[in-house]
């Protein structure tokens, strides 16, 4: 493996998932929002398929058709990589220039803008304060003579020591030029007089679009925060849109940029494609077909199918699932 790449699904890592999901789930729960406390409980645990009280045979290998759990919320540190990478997989076309199909006419620039933050203000004050810049910002006339347009993303941090939360905003902009100082100067003034002061960086992308897009597509790493903290943090998340668009590509549609349904769970498998067959029927099988049955010891070999969920199971034979939780196909649960 090369120097500097880590597999995310060492011993390590997934003692680390197990962990952070943990202490999100006791947040969850503090929080009054016990759906979402059991997703985050069950995420990385396996459920297998059967049909008519027979395993589901996958056509090619004849192993058991398992499936992964996943809570798919932001703040998994598994499931934030995949929910990244298709959030950067539908900016990244956009930001290519027009010649290359996408909607740019200039090389991106990555613009970031920071606030004062102040020891005892909420999170959610502190968000009122950026965001009313951010409008101010983009209604100013050097503003808008000049940036046709991007999309942008919020960024959160805990100052311990301070006592205080730190909410910066990432912008990737279509813009010919901009200068710091001018950027810094409306920043300023949107700000409004009171503001003691507020941070502006400006740069050009210079290594790719996925440099670009990185940092508008960060998960939350917060579960180490007190818990009253991460109460507060989790409130201020849920239905909270974190990426948005604006100017020329406003009205895009970016799918995965909040936490999802309440019941939101197993890794989605689309109903009428077939998956398998029932052994002693012959009955070639779909997911809607199928119930899942839960297992016991899914904690520990279920996470690693998450990078590949039919052939990790080869070989491999469903455990005897005592007292398991049987669920839909949407991670519903239908039974005890």
């Amino acid at each position: 493996m090369a120097k500097g790449l880590r597999n995310p699904y060492t011993p390590r890592e997934r003692a680390i998932h197990r962990s952070t999901c943990g202490r999100w789930a006791e947040a969850a729960r503090a929080a009054n929002r016990g759906a979402l406390a059991l997703r985050f409980d069950e995420c990385g645990t396996g459920v297998w398929a059967t049909h008519e009280g027979e395993q589901v045979l996958a056509f090619e290998t004849d192993a058991p058709v398992r499936r992964v759990m996943t809570c798919n919320h932001r703040n998994c540190p598994t499931c934030a990589r995949k929910r990244s990478a298709r959030i950067r997989e539908a900016l990244e076309p956009h930001v290519a220039d027009v010649a290359h199909g996408g909607q740019f006419t200039a090389k991106p620039a990555l613009l970031t803008l920071t606030i004062d933050d102040t020891p005892g203000e909420s999170l959610t004050s502190a968000t009122t304060r950026i965001l009313g810049a951010w409008k101010k910002v983009r209604r100013r006339k050097g503003w808008k003579d000049r940036v046709r347009g991007g999309f942008y993303a919020l960024e959160v941090t805990r100052n311990q020591r301070r006592g205080s939360w730190h909410v910066h905003l990432h912008a990737v902009i279509d813009v010919d030029w901009l200068g710091q100082a001018e950027a810094l100067q409306m920043w300023r003034g949107a700000l409004g007089a009171g503001e003691r002061a507020g941070g502006v960086n400006i740069q050009r992308v210079r290594n790719g679009i996925a440099e670009a897009t990185k940092y508008l597509t960060k998960g939350v790493e917060a579960s180490r925060l007190p818990l009253a903290e991460r109460v507060e943090l989790l409130t201020w998340m849920h239905g909270r849109r974190m990426i948005s668009t604006f100017g020329h590509l406003y009205g895009l549609q970016l799918a995965d940029d909040d936490d999802g349904p309440e019941d939101e769970g197993a890794e989605a498998t689309e109903g009428a494609e077939p998956i398998g067959y029932n052994p002693r029927t012959g009955v070639v099988v779909t997911a809607d077909d199928c119930v899942w049955l839960a297992s016991n010891d899914a904690v520990e070999r279920g996470f690693a199918m998450l990078a590949r969920l039919w052939d990790a199971t080869r070989g491999i034979r469903p455990p005897r699932a005592r007292g398991g939780t049987h669920v839909g196909i949407t991670g519903e649960r239908t039974g005890e």
